[in-house]
Parts: structure tokens; sequence; C-alpha cells
């Protein structure tokens, strides 16, 4: 979960809804075909292969480069080998452990990064999904824009093995509020939040139930880990 800090409400609402028109934010995604149709994965056994395609979908800014990792909810996932697009330019450390890829030509469309072959330790239900780059701190895309600046990204659908994925299509929602001090309140929520707009402190507004006329400026905001 992510806290987020001198913040009350989220204005923003994340859209799920697929365009062939490039979206303002591009996406990472994981699924266990190579249509976009299946994110889950039946494990019989420990040690069980299974392949993981990875997708990026760039933004109206296009891209060249992807970074990112990633991770087991149980820590039990092993990469035994990655097949990268054809196209790539340059691959800097791996899947597992964080990875900065390049390709030779801007990307305007959805882009088969990779196709993983992968095995669990274990078998217990669990989550594939994308992490922060360890090294960089973010997920995030090279865009195709002079100088090919960086941008942030969403994330997701993740891979479930052993248990069914459920389509997360609401926004995140506060479940508590602690009043620190004068000048400070942290909201926790339910989900992780998309770093640049939690972090945009005019995207949120403090007021009374009683008097939603009387409102407080919000003047930072910042997302803790909890």
């Amino acid at each position: 979960m992510r806290r987020a800090c001198i913040v009350f409400f989220l204005l923003s609402i994340i859209s799920s809804a697929v365009s062939a028109q490039a979206p303002d934010i591009g996406r990472i995604a994981i699924y266990a075909d190579s249509f976009r149709t299946v994110n889950e994965v039946d494990l019989p056994a420990p040690y069980t292969l299974f392949d993981v395609y990875i997708f990026c979908q760039p933004s109206v800014n296009g891209m060249y480069c992807a970074e990112f990792m990633l991770q087991s909810t149980t820590g039990s996932m092993i990469v035994a080998a990655t097949d990268w697009h054809p196209g790539t330019s340059v691959v800097l450390g791996d899947l597992a452990t964080g990875v900065s890829a390049c390709l030779l030509e801007c990307q305007a469309d959805w882009v088969l990064l990779a196709r993983a072959s992968m095995m669990s330790s274990i078998i217990d239900p669990a989550i594939l999904e994308v992490v922060k780059h360890p090294d960089v701190g973010y997920y995030q895309f090279a865009n195709c824009l002079e100088g090919s600046p960086i941008e942030p990204v969403f994330i997701g659908p993740q891979l479930c093995y052993n248990q069914s994925c459920t389509s997360d299509t609401d926004p995140p929602s506060p479940t508590g509020v602690d009043v620190e001090n004068d000048y400070r309140i942290t909201v926790s929520f339910d989900e992780k939040l998309f770093e640049p707009d939690a972090m945009d402190h005019a995207n949120y507004l403090i007021y009374r139930t009683d008097q939603p006329e009387d409102s407080i400026p919000v003047n930072f905001a910042r997302l803790e880990d909890e």
C-alpha cells in the first residue's frame, strides 16, 4: 500500500479504456499469451516452465526505452530465459533485478518488448507484477520527443498464477486519515497511486463535510511506502 501525506481527496481517475488512439500516458503490461487476452496461469507443480509476455503501450509521445523490474508477491519467481524484441538495440540488467531496454526505432503502438520463460519454486497463489527499477526508482519510458525525455507509465494488467485476477476499474479510495498536526495530514489508500498525479498537490482538496465551501489549500504532497 502507498500513503499520501498532506492530501485528502484524489481528483484524477485512471481510465482503463482501450483505444486505437495513443493514450496520454503509456503502460507496461504482463500477459500469458501473445494476443494480450490471458493474464492467469495455473501451475501444477513447482518449477513448471511457463511463458510471460511483456507488452508496452506507448503514450502519444511514443517510446524508445523502458525501465522496470518484475517481481512476484511470493518472491519465488525464476527467469529461465528471455527473448527480446528483434529491434532491441540495448538491454542493461535483467527482468529479475531491474532492466533498461531500448529499441532501434520509435514505437507508436503496442509492442511485445520481451517473452520470458519463467518458473516458480512454489505453487502458492501469487501475482507477478511490474515494479520500480531499483536503481532508477521508477517504472518509466524514454519517449520519442527530442532528447528522448523520461516519462512515467501506468502498469497492468499483472499476471496471476494459481489464482484468479480481478479487473481493477475503481480509483484508489482512502482507508484512513491521521491528522498529525496543524500542517500535516496523512491519508492511507487501498491501493497503489500513480505517482505523478499523487504528488501533484493541486489534485487535492481538504474541507469539512459540513462546510464543503470552506476549503483549505494543499501546498505539498508526497508518497510514502507503508
